[in-house]
């Protein structure tokens, strides 16, 4: 195992609509980062909710909503010593 995969921390998040509504189903996705990821895509809960571990870097995440919203975020994730794993929150503009 690597360094970098034996201090990935578990960090949880959440896809929002803009008006605080949470988004079941929506795909969030990995797409750039300052380390590898073994992550594909992610399928949020009833309640919009993922978990996602990550190694220490600046990464930025992407949600698609089944009804075609997108949103992204850029997070900075902490490792495995850290005092507590970053919270994610994606905000999907409106769809088309």
């Amino acid at each position: 195992m690597s360094e970098a995969a034996g201090d990935r921390m578990l960090h949880q998040g959440q896809v929002l609509r803009d008006d605080g509504a949470p988004v079941p189903g929506a795909l969030v996705a990995v797409v750039s980062g300052t380390a590898p990821t073994p992550e594909v895509g992610i399928r949020c809960d009833s309640e919009g909710r993922f978990r996602i571990a990550l190694p220490p870097g600046r990464f930025r995440l992407t949600a698609h909503a089944p009804d075609g919203a997108l949103g992204s975020t850029e997070i900075e994730a902490v490792g495995a010593t850290a005092a507590a794993p970053v919270e994610i929150r994606i905000v999907l503009e409106r769809s088309p």
